[in-house]
Order: C-alpha cells, then structure tokens, then sequence
C-alpha cells in the first residue's frame, strides 16, 4: 500500500517535472535566454531522474538504480543551480565549501551535493524576490524549500526513520509549486 502511494506521487514528481521542462523549453526558443536553456535541460534531468527512481520501486533492483537515479538528479539540481546564478554572491557559495563527507557510495554522495545544489537556489531565487519583489521568485523560492526539505527528510528515510512518503510529498508540492509560474505564464499569453 505505502509503496504503491509512494509510486504514485513519484510518478505526480515527473510529471510537475516534465512540464517545467517543456514550458521552459517553450519559451526559450520564443526568448533565445542562457538561463531558461539551463532551466529546460535542469528540469529533463530532473524527470529523468524521478523516472528511474519509480522504475526502481516499481520494478524492485533499486540496488542499481536507486544511484542512478540519484545521479541524474544531482545533475538536474547542479544545472538548476546554473540557471539560477544572477550574480555569484559569496555567502551563498560559502555554504557549498562546507560539504560533509558523506559515505563513498554515488547515491549518499549524490544526494548529499543535491541538498546543497537546492539551497544555494532557494537562497538566490529569494535574494532575487526581496530585489524585484516579483510574485512568481517567491513561488518558486517556496517549492525550492519543499524540495531542500523533501531531500532532507530522504537521508532519514534510507537508514529507516522516517515514513517515504513524507519526503515525497514534499517533493511532489515543491514541484507543483515550481510548475505553478510557468503554467500561469504560459497561458497568460
């Protein structure tokens, strides 16, 4: 039952994802923009990355595909990250020189660098909405929270405390928030 939710609002996570994927595809080829390039690629990755992880559930040798997934994804956030780079502010980056040292396994490492991939975004797409105060940024900054505390409840959820599907519905609303601008925008005109 909680495997079969789990799949479920995994599955919800790639679809949020392949939107924002495809609505930022749209629009940087109306508005040829480095950024929203980046924010197009960022957000495949991302939903490939959900794919693989609910192949994983679904099909049950997530011993491979788990780090895949984890793979794709810490890609998808370090592209995120490059979009998002208005102008590098050096307390924001400082908290990327602080890295644990995670296990030496690609899923742990993985995720662990994503966690930070996140929040140097949260903390630029903030500091960009107290600058333009522009309602979308803190929409987004709102989803990109979720996402930095759906990741952080994950590392709790592979050593067995905490419940699956807590961290992926976090994910799920996270992604649902980031979908939120660009389908307004994109039926706005």
């Amino acid at each position: 039952m909680v495997g079969e939710l789990v799949a479920t609002v995994i599955a919800a996570e790639a679809v949020f994802t392949a939107v924002v994927a495809w609505l930022s595809y749209v629009v940087s080829r109306r508005i040829p923009n480095r950024a929203l390039s980046l924010l197009s690629l960022a957000f495949s990755f991302l939903t490939a990355g959900e794919l693989i992880k609910l192949f994983a559930i679904l099909s049950g040798p997530a011993r491979l595909l788990l780090p895949s997934g984890a793979a794709v994804e810490m890609v998808g956030f370090f592209l995120l990250a490059l979009s998002h780079v208005y102008s590098i502010r050096r307390a924001a980056l400082a908290m990327l020189a602080i890295l644990p040292y995670p296990e030496s396994t690609v899923y742990s490492l993985a995720k662990g660098i994503s966690l930070y991939l996140i929040l140097y975004v949260a903390v630029e797409t903030s500091i960009s909405y107290i600058e333009t105060r522009y309602k979308e940024s803190l929409l987004s900054s709102s989803g990109l929270y979720l996402l930095f505390a759906a990741q952080a409840i994950s590392a709790f959820t592979t050593i067995g405390l905490a419940n699956p599907i807590i961290g992926e519905s976090l994910s799920l609303a996270g992604y649902a928030l980031l979908a939120i601008p660009g389908i307004l925008a994109y039926f706005a005109g």
